[in-house]
């Protein structure tokens, strides 16, 4: 190999390469006095680790003694009043009675409720289609329709479907 293996040889401590990679590996660090240095630091830097990470952590025989009395003075202190844990399983089964009888009083006592709907909105008294003009009769031409007299217009008094509410013109 005639590049270096350092990027494989945390790998190669830890026997996370592949049998071919481990044999190459092998191979190069027999001829590469660089890589050899290399790895000689990666299992120095391993054999700590494994010694040294059990302990961290963990504290002394000294350490642990004052850590106790710590805890007992503490222990000793009056604090304030604590409330005991049977008291407060009897305040709530107090609280569910006292909420199962709110319940239970007003559908015994409440009697039939009635709820008032919100009442219709107004509508006016009469709505009524609005007349639409109709001609009576076709124009005599072109020529004679812009001086003759204006067409006779009828109002039709049957409300049409489509027209919009206004009130019907009575002549």
């Amino acid at each position: 190999m005639r590049k270096h293996v350092r990027h494989l040889l945390a790998g190669y401590v830890h026997g996370t390469l592949s049998p071919r990679q481990r044999r190459q590996v092998a191979r190069h660090l027999a001829d590469c006095p660089a890589c050899r240095a290399a790895l000689i630091s990666h299992e120095g830097i391993m054999r700590d680790l494994r010694d040294g990470l059990p302990a961290f952590g963990q504290p002394t025989r000294p350490q642990l003694a004052q850590m106790w009395a710590v805890i007992r003075g503490r222990l000793a202190q009056p604090g304030p009043t604590r409330l005991p844990m049977a008291g407060l399983q009897v305040l709530g089964a107090a609280f569910g009675v006292l909420i199962t009888a709110a319940f239970s009083l007003s559908v015994l006592f409440g009697g039939t409720a009635y709820v008032a709907a919100a009442p219709p909105p107004p509508v006016p008294a009469e709505i009524r289609a609005t007349a639409t003009p109709i001609m009576t009769r076709a124009p005599e031409s072109s020529r004679t329709q812009l001086h003759a007299s204006p067409t006779a217009i009828v109002y039709n008094s049957e409300p049409i479907p489509a027209a919009s509410p206004a009130p019907i013109a009575r002549w």
